[in-house]
């Protein structure tokens, strides 16, 4: 739910920032089925009833190499080098945590989450768990709504998903420079550029060099060879 808010705010942002969301619709990407089967593990691993709680820990893990045949895959699309580096760090943090993603105890207090629960989640306290900092130690405190736990893989994934919809877009932040006395005017040329005067300077004749004469036409050759009228 914390990347699906970072991506309707980017969409959001889109016009405000002079992109066209109509682009969204005219991207052509590769292998996009296999984003939706990584999104049907998730959801089968957490929701879908009568799955054995030893199964979905593997089905979790599962959906992230699939999901990351799809980065590669459109390796060329704004953002997907951040999106792939965050789910690495994903799936480094939760393969070494039996399939679970380690949650700190004060991020899951600042969420309001429980920090045991009965049946099988993605995200919850560990004992003694392994490489922590991967983790969800990252908290949007309960008052704000969706609040939730996340990960330093999360952010590098929002991130990538930011530079994705304003990189395909088009949207750019529109910067102003105001005319104003902030403004600096270049006044003089200093001294390390050198000015060029008269017979010095180069491809230039001086006051006191001979002027270069026209070319002579062919009438004017005749009367000055010949002496004629």
């Amino acid at each position: 739910m914390f990347l699906v808010v970072i991506v309707l705010l980017s969409a959001l942002a889109v016009p405000l920032l002079g992109g066209r969301l109509e682009a969204l619709a005219e991207v052509r990407a590769r292998l996009a089925w296999t984003l939706l089967l990584a999104l049907g593990l998730q959801v089968v691993s957490l929701n879908l009833p009568g799955i054995p709680d030893g199964l979905r820990p593997y089905l979790q893990l599962a959906s992230y190499p699939v999901a990351g045949v799809f980065v590669v895959a459109n390796r060329q699309l704004p953002g997907m080098a951040l999106v792939g580096i965050g789910a690495l760090l994903n799936l480094i943090a939760m393969s070494v945590n039996g399939g679970v993603m380690p949650a700190s105890a004060a991020a899951l207090d600042h969420a309001g989450l429980p920090r045991h629960r009965d049946s099988y989640a993605n995200s919850t306290l560990v004992r003694d768990p392994r490489l922590e900092f991967l983790g969800d130690v990252f908290a949007i405190p309960d008052p704000v709504p969706l609040a939730n736990v996340f990960s330093v893989g999360d952010v590098c994934i929002g991130l990538g998903l930011v530079a994705a919809v304003h990189g395909l877009t088009g949207s750019r932040p529109r910067l102003r420079r105001a005319s104003g006395r902030h403004v600096r005017r270049r006044r003089y040329q200093g001294r390390h550029q050198q000015t060029h005067r008269g017979r010095d300077r180069p491809g230039a004749l001086g006051r006191d060099a001979p002027q270069p004469q026209a070319p002579l036409g062919p009438g004017q050759r005749e009367r000055e060879v010949g002496h004629g009228p």
